[in-house]
C-alpha cells in the first residue's frame, strides 16, 4: 500500500509547486544598469587609450620619415658617373 501511496503524492507535491514556480520572478539579469554604464565607460575609456597609443606611433614614425628625407636632401648621395662597358674585342668607341 505504501507503494501506490508514493506516487500519487508525489504527482500531488508536483502540482502544488507548479503555480509556485509559476509565480517566482523571472531570472536576475547578468549586470545591472549602473554596472552596464560602468562597462561602457571603460570600454570607452580603453578605446581613447588605444587611440592615443595609434595618433602617437603614427606622429612618431611621420617624424622619423621626415629625419630621413631632411637627411638626403642636406646629404645627398654621390653616384659615380657611369661606366662604359665594352664588350671584349671591341675599342671602345662606338
Amino acid at each position: 500500500m505504501t507503494i501506490r501511496i508514493l506516487p500519487a503524492a508525489m504527482s500531488a507535491l508536483l502540482l502544488a509547486l507548479s503555480p509556485a514556480a509559476a509565480q517566482a520572478p523571472g531570472p536576475l539579469p547578468l549586470r545591472t544598469p549602473a554596472e552596464r554604464t560602468i562597462d561602457r565607460t571603460n570600454r570607452d575609456l580603453q578605446l581613447q587609450r588605444r587611440l592615443g597609443e595609434f595618433e602617437r606611433q603614427q606622429t612618431f614614425e611621420e617624424g622619423q620619415l621626415r629625419q630621413r628625407i631632411d637627411r638626403l636632401e642636406m646629404f645627398p648621395r654621390l653616384e659615380p658617373p657611369p661606366i662604359a662597358i665594352t664588350p671584349p674585342g671591341g675599342n671602345g668607341l662606338q
